[in-house]
């Protein structure tokens, strides 16, 4: 894709890496390396018990505190993604510390395509297009086995409307999405009323690879 954009418009392309809590979190420099803008946020590697992570080993997540929101504060946000700091400095000269974005590798759905083969979903494709065709946002996706996904709704999950109407919506919603991605043949059982799992942080989890 990069090289496709770059022979169009005749113009370098560059990589940035951002979340919700924080847009731009890094940026690619000239020679290629992803810069953490660390005069305005602090990006800590970690392993599964929020231990830091010598540089040069991939973590299993990352911790973001946002140093310029003074709205609402976010201070070491588990953000799920695995990154990597170099060791050395860039060699573009600045001091702004490098490192490597794996991002949310392990939270994946896979389902099979029309043809057989697997089709990754990212999560954020997929509760995206939930959340834009039916305004519904607490809801939970869980995937029970290759080609069947558990939705879960709580019993009033928007302002208007009632829970099966919701439910109907959102899985009217994934399967249009799918269909963009050549899966058609993925079953769906609903779960009204259902209890909600949360992580650790208190933040619902809205996409589980495993029952």
């Amino acid at each position: 894709m990069r090289k496709y954009v770059q022979d169009r418009f005749k113009a370098k392309v560059r990589c940035s890496y951002g979340s919700s809590e924080f847009f731009e979190i890094a940026w690619e420099c000239d020679a290629g390396h992803m810069h953490v803008n660390a005069d305005w946020v602090i990006l800590e590697a970690v392993d599964k018990n929020y231990k830091p992570v010598p540089a040069g080993q991939m973590s299993h997540t990352c911790l973001l505190t946002n140093l310029a929101n003074r709205v609402q504060p976010i201070i070491r946000y588990d953000l799920g993604d695995s990154i990597c700091f170099h060791e050395t400095r860039c060699a573009c000269g600045s001091n702004l510390p490098c490192i490597d974005v794996l991002g949310r590798a392990d939270d994946l759905i896979k389902v099979p395509s029309d043809e057989g083969t697997p089709v990754s979903i990212l999560p954020l494709a997929l509760t995206t297009a939930i959340e834009e065709a039916t305004g519904i946002f607490d809801f939970q996706i869980m995937q029970k086995n290759a080609n069947t996904l558990i939705i879960r709704l709580p019993p009033r999950s928007c302002l208007d409307g009632n829970a099966a109407d919701d439910m109907n919506r959102c899985v009217d919603a994934i399967k249009s999405f799918l269909k963009t991605q050549g899966a058609t043949h993925v079953r769906f059982i609903k779960e009204l009323n259902s209890q909600m799992k949360f992580e650790k942080s208190g933040k619902l989890k809205r996409i589980l690879t495993q029952h």
